[in-house]
């Protein structure tokens, strides 16, 4: 591995043990072996290494929502897209964070393919005639509910939902995007 994958890498594992989202030049240095002039030739300044990392954490992301079990109907596959999004919220709380938080330093393109993973799935339910509102709408209402909630748990938020009212949060924006009744928790 080269100095900039070992500094990429060291930089998330220093992030995902930050509790306030801040990298310390100095622990990541130790941990990948590098001088702070190392750093500063391959990404600038911070904020060029913070979008190092965060496009690390988004590989990470695409990773761990790519694979869908081969048994789910499209319905299925968002419930499933959902779940894994708000698993991986849980497991890298500070990189989620940094990932989805407003002014995100992402690229244009790790959005865009996060983008189609769920427009592969709103698809196969338009194909079953199972899409009740134009995909574009159908995305952003997953995007924004399911990016909203886990943003809000990570936040310690009192009024933020428990997982219990987090399933109920996605089977009713699900139910609305495909027509779908949303079974009332018992």
């Amino acid at each position: 591995m080269g100095a900039r994958e070992r500094i990429v890498s060291a930089g998330a594992t220093v992030l995902a043990m930050s509790p306030d989202g801040e990298i310390a030049v100095r622990e990541l240095c130790e941990a990948a072996e590098v001088t702070p002039a190392t750093v500063n030739q391959y990404f600038g300044d911070r904020v060029g290494l913070l979008t190092a990392i965060i496009e690390h954490s988004f590989g990470e992301y695409l990773e761990a929502t790519a694979t869908l079990p081969d048994h789910l109907d499209p319905v299925e596959e968002l419930t499933y897209r959902w779940d894994a999004h708000l698993e991986f919220a849980r497991r890298q709380p500070t990189q989620y964070r940094a990932m989805f938080a407003p002014g995100v330093l992402a690229s244009e393109t790790v959005l865009a393919r996060i983008h189609e993973q769920l427009l592969d799935s709103l698809d196969r339910c338009a194909a079953q005639r199972r899409l009740a509102v134009p995909r574009e709408d159908a995305a952003r209402l997953i995007t924004s509910s399911c990016v909203g909630v886990a943003l809000s748990m990570l936040a310690g938020d009192p009024a933020a939902p428990d997982s219990a009212a987090a399933s109920r949060l996605r089977d009713t924006v699900l139910a609305a995007v495909t027509g779908s009744v949303s079974q009332p928790a018992a």
